[in-house]
């Protein structure tokens, strides 16, 4: 292939070779523009000292030294005006530039403006002298409202703090940092944390150390431009002087700060509601003295329905006992214990029983008179205390249990006693006297209050395992070992609130308006039994004697017969000896339904809630 010449003008020529010669220079020139973007401005040092004073204000003075590159001689220093330690939302500082001095101390021509909405104080320094070299320069500035009282949000308890962002975003790369503050005069620095940006990242490689009332923070490595490095410092409450703050908002928040304890206000709102509505009982009607008992209600039914919960259960069934042992299913003999006899019965009841007061010195024996297949016309409560006296009663192989001590019931007839108080709840529901049986609304409070107290621990725990692990991945050491706690005044909320519920479930079992009839004609027949002068009548002197003891009237009622009532009853064995007396058999009365509700009653240490 034969070669193709181009034939050049001369002109031409002269003109290309212009433009290689240009694209050669601009080529050359490239090395040199890189390295003059890196020797452009930078900050050598930043070393910055933050006071804080009583007032709760902070004075900073920032000494910096930066390099200039260029012919520009102008440098942009912004301060941020964002309160990075605000609870209650981003709240914007106050920032009154003193002074900018060069190294002589001589002023510096600076211009303040504002940016991003406000929230950035932007500062353009001109620096005086040759355009090259190095340049020290001083601003001094005064912060208002840097520092937070101790207890505001959830903050270690009993501490003030202060957090500030020491660089902003400052548009040079910084070779170190530096930063020393002074807390007010006697505090010690409890917490000490380096943040890297605006979050809440602790600083790679920031050291801290503390002397006395001053913590000092370094970062040897450098900084690229615009990252941003925050400090936050707490020591404790009482160094600060705060005066009283004119805004609204500042003056709702400590108040704001108690917000918990309305929650027992809610509570008790809600428990009156519903107690006003549900659990309040029909207004009572004047009292009139009634001379025998409401038809077909039992003595522990009309003694439940009359003081509800005032009373001890356990004066029911002694009640419930003599009702059946004058009826004659039961019969009561008075004794001695009988150590020898029940030594490998059941020592230890014996001996338990020895040691309770008067009823320790006689104990008594009760008789079944009936045997189960002749049980008829019994109420179902009335069966339960039957079957709780037979299991309780000695057997040795198929010997037949006939008897069993009081002392006996020690630490054994326990458990029947929920199974029979509730029967007698029964029994007055069934009636149509409650419109829910009593202790299922008390137990179902109950469970309203419990997650309340559950979420006391819960709280507590987890408010110390927040504060525990907050302190550990801030790393910041505890002063004289002093332990994080939270705040209190939730759990006070929660716990106030759950004793109201508690208590609301105390009288929240409220009775119908048939039950409320009923009950004012009970205290009328109880206002006959304790306050009758005599009777002539020996027919009404057992017949009441249940009803008396339930209503604890027991010695009134029986001192009425004292002359009427002569012969022991038939269901009743003891060695009174002389003359039968109706005013000591109601003592021998009184004695043993003390004796039998304290054995009744008892149970196992292991047992008990």
């Amino acid at each position: 292939m034969r070669a193709r010449h181009i034939f050049v003008p001369p002109g031409c020529a002269r003109a290309t070779l212009l433009a290689f010669f240009v694209i050669g220079a601009l080529a050359f020139s490239l090395p040199s523009l890189s390295s003059a973007q890196d020797s452009a401005n930078r900050i050598r040092s930043f070393d910055a000292v933050l006071t804080i004073r009583a007032d709760g204000s902070l004075d900073v003075t920032e000494e910096l030294t930066i390099q200039l590159a260029g012919a520009s001689k102008e440098i942009v220093r912004d301060l941020s005006l964002r309160d990075d330690g605000a609870r209650n939302g981003s709240n914007k500082l106050d920032v009154n530039i003193l002074a900018v001095t060069d190294e002589n101390g001589d002023p510096i021509r600076t211009e303040e403006e504002s940016t991003d909405d406000g929230w950035t104080r932007r500062l353009r320094i001109r620096i005086p002298g040759a355009a090259n070299g190095d340049r020290r320069i001083s601003i001094r500035y005064r912060v208002a409202g840097a520092t937070h009282p101790a207890n505001i949000g959830r903050t270690f308890a009993g501490l003030d703090d202060m957090r500030w962002n020491v660089t902003g975003k400052v548009d040079m790369p910084i070779d170190s940092l530096r930063v020393r503050v002074v807390l007010p005069s006697g505090a010690r620095p409890i917490r000490t944390t380096v943040y890297a940006g605006a979050g809440e990242f602790a600083a790679r490689g920031a050291t801290t150390g503390k002397n006395g009332n001053e913590v000092s923070f370094a970062l040897p490595r450098g900084l690229p431009p615009h990252e941003e490095i925050a400090i936050e410092v707490g020591w404790p409450a009482g160094y600060l002087h705060l005066k009283p703050s004119n805004s609204l908002w500042d003056r709702l928040v400590p108040v704001l700060l108690w917000w918990p304890l309305l929650l027992p206000l809610i509570a008790f709102t809600v428990a009156y509601r519903v107690w006003d509505k549900t659990g309040r009982d029909p207004k009572e009607k004047s009292q009139v003295v009634r001379y025998e008992p409401v038809d077909g209600v039992s003595p522990a039914g009309l003694g439940k329905l009359v003081s509800g919960e005032r009373e001890s259960q356990m004066r029911l069934f002694s009640a419930t006992l003599v009702d059946l042992a004058v009826r004659g299913f039961l019969r009561i003999e008075e004794t001695t214990p009988n150590i020898l006899l029940t030594l490998t019965k059941d020592v230890t009841a014996i001996a338990q029983s020895m040691l309770h007061g008067e009823s320790g010195r006689i104990d008594y024996i009760i008789h079944f008179a009936r045997p189960r297949s002749e049980w008829k016309g019994l109420k179902w409560h009335e069966e339960r205390l039957l079957d709780g006296l037979i299991s309780a009663a000695p057997s040795t192989g198929d010997t037949k249990r006939d008897s069993v001590r009081v002392s006996m019931l020690w630490n054994k007839f326990y458990v029947s006693v929920p199974e029979i108080i509730e029967a007698i709840e029964f029994e007055l529901v069934s009636k149509g006297y409650y419109r829910t049986r009593p202790g299922s609304v008390r137990r179902r409070w109950a469970l309203y209050a419990s997650p309340a107290l559950v979420g006391i621990l819960v709280s507590w725990f987890s408010g110390a395992f927040y504060d525990l692990a907050w302190w550990r991945l801030s790393d910041d050491p505890l002063a004289n070992g002093r332990v994080p706690q939270s705040d209190d005044k939730f759990l006070l909320g929660i716990l106030v609130s759950a004793l109201i519920l508690a208590g609301f479930g105390a009288i929240m079992p409220s009775r119908s308006v048939v039950g409320a009839r009923v009950r004012e004609a009970g205290l009328g027949f109880k206002e006959f039994l304790g306050r009758v002068d005599a009777m002539p009548s020996v027919e009404l002197f057992e017949r009441y004697l249940p009803y008396a003891i339930a209503f604890g009237v027991q010695s009134s009622w029986a001192h009425a017969f004292e002359n009427v009532y002569v012969t022991a009853p038939d269901w009743y064995t003891a060695p009174m000896g002389g003359d039968f007396s109706a005013s000591t058999f109601g003592h021998r009365i009184s004695d043993l339904c003390i004796s039998a509700a304290s054995s009744m009653s008892s149970r196992p240490s292991e047992s008990r809630d």
